[in-house]
């Protein structure tokens, strides 16, 4: 458990330390930049290079090797899974990608609104329904975070964006 407060302990110096570097230098923004994708990163590896942790880890393996009795309906993950099978990769690998993914899509989210940056990052971690689920429904969460990224097209009302990046979350 104590891995999980030492991610929340990280995530709450770099918040304080990015709200501490408010001039308008571009050094500063720089930084700024740099601290938020750190933590975003920090959080796929995380969750990437975690080991049997989730209820479906399993259920992933089995479905990587092509164990019987377990089959891929998604477009998107079985070309995941045929791409890393070829270039013999391992199950951990297809882990990591998808965290990967979900973390891109959840920090582009969250950069867009400057002034909640670190609150959502601290909600999204915090909150079990949101990061630490990411870790039983790999695949669902990817295309929830697609999905969400996508909302921004409705905002500026760029429907076709979105319907598209739908279409290819629910591939996922």
């Amino acid at each position: 458990m104590w891995p999980y407060f030492v991610l929340l302990l990280i995530i709450c110096v770099c918040a304080f330390i990015d709200n501490g570097a408010r001039d308008k230098l571009t050094q500063r923004r720089i930084k700024k930049t740099s601290i938020r994708k750190f933590v975003h990163i920090l959080l796929a590896v995380f969750s990437g290079f975690r080991y049997k942790v989730g209820v479906d880890y399993d259920n992933y393996i089995s479905t990587f090797t092509r164990d019987i009795g377990y089959s891929v309906n998604e477009p998107g993950f079985e070309f995941l899974i045929n791409f890393l099978t070829k270039i013999g990769a391992t199950p951990q690998m297809m882990f990591f990608i998808m965290a990967v993914v979900t973390q891109y899509f959840v920090y582009q989210t969250f950069k867009n609104s400057n002034k909640g940056f670190w609150l959502a990052t601290i909600v999204y971690y915090c909150f079990s329904t949101f990061y630490i689920a990411s870790f039983n429904g790999s695949r669902q969460y990817v295309a929830i975070a697609i999905a969400i990224w996508a909302l921004k097209f409705v905002y500026e009302r760029k429907y076709i964006q979105y319907f598209t990046s739908v279409i290819i979350a629910a591939l996922c």
